[in-house]
């Protein structure tokens, strides 16, 4: 999990993250994944899956339907950015489904979630908190709830 406000290098932190694994489907509802670059440096190791939109009318329309839960089946890793724009409830679903079948998913919030059924799905927590311009990672081991989504290659 990576946590961090609006313009801390999420994005940018995962990006570098899909660039090292090999099998990594990436979720990505606001396509910032779009990039010539990312494709090219992956050398098919990553693969992009954009999300429906319910509606244009709001907040947290993204869905995660049963066909992206099976496509992300498929891979070892999956990486949701922008978790934020995505409905709860299928969020805590799509995360249990990836735990049940051992795909280590790695996802960014803008807080810290405060539902435990989302923080107990991840192994390690990385925040970034931008202080005197410059970027600054720290992993939080008190929440290490669940070693079986630990970063490991």
């Amino acid at each position: 999990m990576v946590v961090g406000r609006v313009g801390t290098g999420k994005t940018r932190e995962l990006k570098k993250m899909a660039l090292s694994l090999s099998k990594v489907l990436v979720l990505d509802p606001l396509r910032e994944y779009e990039d010539e670059e990312l494709e090219k440096q992956t050398e098919g190791h990553v693969t992009l899956q954009h999300l429906d939109c319910e509606s244009n009318e709001g907040y947290r329309n993204f869905k995660i339907t049963e066909d992206v839960i099976n496509i992300a089946k498929k891979f070892e890793y999956v990486i949701v950015d922008e978790t934020n724009y995505l409905c709860q409830e299928d969020s805590i679903y799509f995360l249990q489904q990836m735990k049940d079948s051992d795909i280590k998913v790695i996802a960014s919030f803008q807080k810290m979630p405060s539902d435990a059924q989302i923080t107990k799905k991840f192994g390690y927590i990385i925040s970034l908190d931008v202080t005197n311009d410059f970027d600054k990672i720290t992993e939080y081991e008190k929440y290490n709830y669940d070693s079986g989504f630990g970063l490991k290659k």
